[in-house]
């Protein structure tokens, strides 16, 4: 399995489905922006990451993200 790394969360590897739903995301917030200028990812994706995607990764049980997760806690 290809596994990419999340576009704010460096640490964290994305299976493909993930990773394609994080940049939907990613792209669908960016084109909501009002300010042509701002640059990186829109606050409302960071929002999104924070409430959303990292809840639901982390309590989905599945042992490549678990494994991930129990990693960056020991380190943090």
């Amino acid at each position: 399995m290809l596994a990419r790394s999340h576009p704010t969360q460096g640490w964290l590897k994305l299976k493909p489905a993930d990773w394609g739903r994080t940049m939907a995301a990613l792209i669908a917030e960016r084109d909501n922006l009002a300010d042509l200028n701002h640059s990186g990812p829109a606050p409302n994706y960071y929002k999104w990451v924070a409430e959303v995607e990292m809840p639901r990764l982390r309590q989905s049980g599945d042992p490549f993200y678990v494994r991930q997760f129990e990693a960056h806690d020991e380190t943090t």
